[in-house]
């Protein structure tokens, strides 16, 4: 499992408009949903300013490229944290 929030998330609230950060929002969140699918891992959920996902799902695993599952998920998930 990892999570990952998003540093600073206070000081940015105070900096944007409520669109703005909702846009940007939306572009970093979008790009960890990519990263997980390029690293196998599944994400559960976004909670404000905190992000989760998981590897090692078996049922979830299935759908994934076994060359991307090659790798163990403990090894994917330190590779997702690194491009994040």
């Amino acid at each position: 499992i990892i999570f990952c929030d998003i540093c600073d998330f206070d000081a940015l609230i105070t900096k944007m408009t409520p669109k703005e950060f909702i846009n940007l929002l939306d572009k970093i969140y979008s790009t960890f949903d990519q990263l997980c699918t390029i690293h196998g891992l599944q994400k559960i959920e976004t909670v404000g300013k905190t992000y989760m996902a998981a590897g090692g799902i078996k049922e979830i695993e299935k759908d994934f490229d076994p060359i991307v599952l090659s790798k163990h998920h403990s090894v994917r998930t330190f590779e997702l944290a690194m491009d994040m």
